[in-house]
C-alpha cells in the first residue's frame, strides 16, 4: 500500500473509531440525541403520559423544534422531487428550504432510510472537519503523531458538540480547513487547481450554513489569505486581491443556488417580517464582556462552567453556554496560547493562525458587532488555536529549548489549578459543616431566578432538581470536576517530564488525555435517551384530535407565558403530526399573520379574536386555559383547551368586494374590526390590486382539488368578476394560472394571495417555482462548468 495512503487510512480509523467511541449510546444502543425528555414530561400534552418532569439539558431544544422537524419535511419533499420546496405546515405557508441549515452539502444522507440516517447526518460533518484538520496541518509539515491530535480537537470541539442540533456551525466549519488548506497549497505552488479546490470547499460551506456563517466563512478565508499575504516580503497586492477575488467569486457562483434565495428571505424579512433571534435583542454590557473574559477559563476545562442540569456560569452572566465554547482540550489550547506568543517571532508560519485566535476571540466580545456574529464567531478562534497549537507542539518535540520556554506556564497554570482544588475543597467543606447557610442563600438568591427562567412555567419540579443540582455539583469528589481537573493535572505533569518520554509514546500520552477530554463533554453534554422510556414525538388523544380537526383549517397557538402551567406544544413539532399551524418559528420570517400576532399585536391589548384568526383560515383554537371568549365550541379541556372555531374562512374563497388602502396598518385595522364584511380583500397601492364592487350568486364556488406542498389545484365558479383569495401566507415565487395562462399572484390582507378571476368556470393552479432558485440554479451550473474548463485548459497548457 501507497506510504501516504495507508498514512491516511489509519487517520481515517482513528478518527472514525474516536466518533464510535465518544457517540456508542448512539450509534449502537439506539439512544437519541434529541430531547425528547423535557418534550415529553415538560410540555403539553404530553406530560400527563409520561413523568416525572425532567430534562437532561435544556439547551439543545432546538434539536426537537427546529433541526429535526425540518430535516424530516426535507425528506418528504425531496420524495416529491421537490429542491425548492414550501412548508405549508408552518406560520400559515414557509419556504422551507431555505431554512434547513445544510442544504446542498449533506443532505444526500436524506435518501437512506431517516432513522439510519439521522445520525450520520450529525455526525458525518465532525468526520469531514477532523479529516480537513489532519491535511491541513500536514500540508503544513506537522507530524503525523500531532495532526491527528489537532485534528481529533477540531472534530469534537465544544462549539461543533454544543451546536450539533442545530448542524450549521459544525456543518459549514467541517469545510474550513479544506479552504485553508487549498489556499496554503496555492501559496507555495501557485496554480489553478488549487484556488478551485479552495472555490468549492469555500462553496460547500456555503451551501452548508446560512447567513451567520456565510459571513463567518468569508472573514475566515480573507483573514487567512491577507496573513499569508504579508508573510511574504516582496509581494505584489495582485498577488492577494486577484486569487481572493477568484476564489470568492466563484465559491458565490457556485452556491447561488442558495444564496440568492437567501438574500431574497432576508429582504422580505427587512420589509415586513421579523428576525426571531433573541440575542439581536439580548443585552451585552461592558460588565458582561469583562466577566465573559474571565468566564474564558472553562475553554480550558469545561466543567469548571458548572452543571448543564443545574446553574452555569455563562447563566449567571447572561450569555448562552451553547454559544459561549471554546474547548480543545486542556493540552492543546495551552499549547496554542503558549505558542501564540512564543513563536510569533521566530516561527512566521504560526501568524496566520495567530491572527484568527486574537479576530476569533476578541470580535464577538470587544467590538458591537456581537449582536450579529453572537459568540459563535468563537469557531474562528478555536481553528486558529488548532493550528497554533499543532505548531507548537511540533516545536516543542523539534527543540529542547521551547520545552524550557513552556515550563514557565506550566507552573502558572498549575498554580490556578491548585488554586482551583483549594476553593472547590473549602466549599465541599463549608457545604459539609454549614450546609443549611449555603442552602438558605442560595434559595434567597438563585431560586428566584430559576423559576423564571425558561420551561420553568408549571414545571417547578424541575426547577427544585435545578437547584438541589446546583449545590450538589460544587464538590470536590463530583466526578465530572475531579475527572477535568485529574487530566489536566496529568497533563501538566507530561508537559513538564517531556524529556522522559520517547516523541512518539509523548504524543500519544497528549492525545490520549485530549480524546479523554473531549469525549467527556460529549458525553456530559448530549442527552443520548433511552427512546424507550422518552418516545420521540408520541401520539396522544390530543394529537389525533388536532390532526382530525386541521383536514382543511389550521391551528393557532395561543402561547402566552402563564407561571402555572407548562408551555403547550412546542413551535415546529406540529410538522412531524401534519397539523397545519398558523403559528411556527423560523428565524427570518417574512410578513406572515404569526408576524403580527407575536409581535406587532402586542402592542395592542387583549388576545388576538377568533374571527380575525378565522380570517386566516384558522378552525382550532389552543390554549392551556380556557379562552375568555363567548360562543366557542370547546371540544377538549383536558391537557389543553381546544376550541372550535366557528368564524373559520375556507382556505381559498371569491371575494367580490376589493378595496386599496394606504398601508398595511391601515388593513390590519380593518380586518381587525369584527363588524367589518367579510368575505373582503384589502390592496395597498404597491400590490397594484384595483377596486372592485360585484354581485355575488349562490353558485360562486372555489374547491381545491389538490393540495401539496409545492402546488395547489382548484375550481372555481363565478358568476361576475372576483378575486380568488388564498389565505397562505404570501411570497415571492409562488405562480398562478387560470386555465393554463399565466395570472400575477398579488399581496393582499397584509399576507395572503390574490389573483384576479374572470366570469366563468375556471381550473386554477399556484405553483411555488421561485425565480430566485432557477436563476441561482443557473449560475451555479454555469459557474461549475466554467471552473471545469478553465481547469482542463489550464492542464492541457500544462
Amino acid at each position: 500500500m501507497n506510504k501516504s495512503l495507508r498514512e491516511y487510512a489509519i487517520t481515517f480509523g482513528l478518527l472514525t473509531a474516536t466518533l464510535a467511541f465518544a457517540f456508542f449510546p448512539v450509534i449502537f444502543n439506539g439512544r437519541t440525541m434529541l430531547p425528547s425528555d423535557l418534550i415529553d414530561t415538560m410540555t403539553l400534552p404530553f406530560s400527563q403520559y409520561f413523568g416525572p418532569q425532567h430534562a437532561y439539558n435544556s439547551l439543545v431544544t432546538d434539536g426537537c423544534t427546529e433541526f429535526y422537524p425540518q430535516k424530516y419535511f426535507a425528506k418528504q419533499a425531496y420524495a416529491h422531487g421537490n429542491f425548492a420546496f414550501w412548508n405549508p405546515y408552518i406560520l400559515n405557508g414557509y419556504p422551507q428550504y431555505l431554512d434547513i441549515l445544510g442544504l446542498g452539502t449533506y443532505h444526500f444522507i436524506l435518501f437512506l432510510p431517516f432513522a439510519f440516517g439521522f445520525p450520520i447526518l450529525l455526525l458525518l460533518p465532525l468526520f469531514v472537519s477532523g479529516i480537513g484538520m489532519y491535511a491541513l496541518l500536514r500540508e503544513y509539515n506537522k507530524r503525523i503523531g500531532v495532526a491527528r491530535i489537532f485534528a481529533t480537537a477540531y472534530m469534537l470541539n465544544a462549539l461543533f458538540i454544543t451546536n450539533l442540533l442545530a448542524h450549521f456551525i459544525p456543518a459549514s466549519f467541517s469545510f474550513a480547513p479544506w479552504v485553508l488548506f487549498f489556499l496554503h497549497k496555492h501559496e507555495r505552488s501557485p496554480t489553478f487547481k488549487f484556488l478551485a479546490g479552495a472555490s468549492v470547499a469555500l462553496a460547500l460551506g456555503f451551501l452548508a450554513g446560512n447567513i451567520q456563517t456565510i459571513a463567518f466563512l468569508t472573514f475566515l478565508t480573507v483573514c487567512y489569505s491577507a496573513s499569508l499575504w504579508f508573510l511574504r516580503v516582496r509581494n505584489p497586492f495582485g498577488r492577494l486581491v486577484r486569487p481572493l477575488a477568484m476564489v470568492l467569486g466563484i465559491a458565490v457562483g457556485l452556491s447561488a443556488i442558495i444564496l440568492l434565495p437567501l438574500l431574497e428571505l432576508f429582504r422580505e424579512t427587512v420589509h415586513g417580517g421579523a428576525f426571531f433571534s433573541t440575542s439581536l435583542l439580548r443585552s451585552y454590557d461592558v460588565l458582561q464582556r469583562i466577566e465573559s473574559i474571565a468566564l474564558a477559563f472553562t475553554f480550558f476545562i469545561p466543567q469548571l462552567a458548572g452543571s448543564i442540569r443545574g446553574v452555569t456560569f455563562h447563566q449567571a452572566i447572561g450569555v448562552y453556554a451553547q454559544d459561549f465554547e471554546g474547548a480543545i482540550g486542556f493540552l492543546p489550547l495551552l499549547i496554542a496560547v503558549w505558542a501564540s506568543i512564543a513563536l510569533w517571532k521566530r516561527k512566521p508560519e504560526i501568524r496566520p493562525f495567530v491572527v484568527l485566535m486574537i479576530a476569533g476571540f476578541l470580535l464577538p466580545i470587544a467590538t458591537p458587532v456581537f449582536h450579529y456574529i453572537y459568540h459563535r464567531f468563537f469557531i474562528i478562534f478555536i481553528l486558529g488555536a488548532c493550528g497554533t497549537g499543532a505548531i507548537g507542539l511540533d516545536a516543542i518535540l523539534s527543540s529542547v529549548e521551547w520545552s524550557i520556554s513552556l515550563r514557565k506556564w506550566i507552573k502558572g497554570f498549575a498554580f490556578g489549578l491548585g488554586a482551583i482544588v483549594v476553593v472547590l475543597l473549602a466549599f465541599t467543606i463549608l457545604r459539609a459543616v454549614n450546609f443549611p447557610l449555603i442552602e438558605h442563600f442560595a434559595r434567597m438568591h438563585l431560586l428566584p431566578r430559576l423559576r423564571s427562567s425558561v420551561f420553568a412555567e408549571g414545571n417547578s419540579e424541575w426547577v427544585h432538581q435545578r437547584f438541589s443540582e446546583t449545590l450538589d455539583y460544587w464538590r470536590l469528589r463530583r466526578p465530572e470536576l475531579l475527572i477535568g481537573i485529574t487530566l489536566s493535572f496529568l497533563g501538566l505533569a507530561v508537559l513538564w517530564w517531556n524529556d522522559r518520554f520517547n516523541k512518539k509514546s509523548f504524543q500519544i500520552t497528549i492525545g490520549g488525555i485530549t480524546i479523554l477530554q473531549l469525549i467527556l463533554f460529549v458525553r456530559l453534554w448530549m442527552p443520548m435517551l433511552d427512546p424507550s422510556r422518552y418516545p420521540l414525538y408520541p401520539e396522544t388523544p390530543e394529537t389525533r384530535l388536532l390532526e382530525a380537526s386541521t383536514h382543511d383549517s389550521r391551528a393557532y397557538f395561543y402561547r402566552e407565558i402563564d407561571t402555572a402551567r407548562q408551555f403547550a406544544f412546542m413551535n415546529n413539532e406540529n410538522v412531524i403530526y401534519g397539523i397545519p399551524e398558523a403559528t411556527g418559528y423560523a428565524s427570518m420570517t417574512p410578513r406572515s399573520l404569526y408576524t403580527y400576532t407575536a409581535i406587532l399585536h402586542l402592542k395592542d391589548s387583549g388576545l388576538v379574536t377568533p374571527k380575525f384568526l378565522g380570517k386566516f383560515n384558522v378552525g382550532t383554537l389552543v390554549r392551556v386555559k380556557p379562552l375568555p371568549f363567548d360562543s366557542l365550541p370547546c371540544v377538549d379541556s383536558g391537557a389543553l383547551w381546544i376550541y372550535k372555531n366557528p368564524y373559520v374562512s375556507p382556505r381559498t374563497y371569491l371575494a367580490h368586494n376589493a378595496e386599496v388602502l394606504s398601508d398595511d396598518t391601515m388593513i390590519l385595522r380593518r380586518m381587525s374590526n369584527d363588524s367589518a364584511s367579510w368575505p373582503a380583500v384589502y390592496f395597498t397601492p404597491e400590490a397594484h390590486g384595483r377596486i372592485l364592487h360585484s354581485s355575488s350568486m349562490l353558485g360562486d364556488t372555489v374547491e381545491i382539488t389538490n393540495a401539496s406542498e409545492n402546488k395547489i389545484d382548484m375550481i372555481a365558479r363565478n358568476h361576475d368578476s372576483s378575486y380568488l383569495v388564498l389565505t397562505d401566507t404570501y411570497y415571492p415565487g409562488w405562480e398562478a394560472t387560470i386555465d393554463g395562462n399565466n395570472s400575477p399572484v398579488l399581496r393582499c390582507n397584509y399576507a395572503m394571495r390574490a389573483i384576479a378571476l374572470p366570469p366563468g368556470k375556471h381550473r386554477i393552479s399556484f405553483v411555488f417555482q421561485p425565480m430566485s432558485f432557477r436563476i441561482g440554479a443557473w449560475i451555479s451550473l454555469f459557474s461549475l462548468f466554467l471552473i471545469l474548463g478553465l481547469w482542463f485548459m489550464k492542464r492541457e497548457r500544462a
